[in-house]
């Protein structure tokens, strides 16, 4: 990948798409091994980790989409930006 921002929209790819094995691809693309997710409710250690996390979201949600809506800047080796959930009925 060649940019931060590219890196981050697979990322956000990876929580829309509902094949597991495609979501895993995209996480392997985007996602450290040992990356943290931190969120203001919880954080997630590993990749493995996340992965759960946005299955668990689909399940919950399903037909939801997860979109950035702020660029992204860096923050003490961390990547920050804004984002929300638009449901399946919009």
């Amino acid at each position: 990948m060649t940019g931060i921002s590219e890196v981050v929209d697979t990322y956000f790819a990876a929580w829309n798409e509902s094949d597991l094995a495609a979501r895993r691809h995209l996480l392997e693309r985007a996602w450290a091994d040992d990356g943290l997710l931190v969120q203001p409710r919880a954080g997630h250690a590993g990749r493995e980790a996340v992965l759960a996390h946005i299955s668990a979201f689909s399940q919950r949600f399903p037909g939801a989409r997860v979109i950035r809506t702020s660029e992204v800047d860096e923050h003490h080796t961390f990547l920050r930006c804004k984002w929300r959930i638009v449901t399946a009925d919009g």
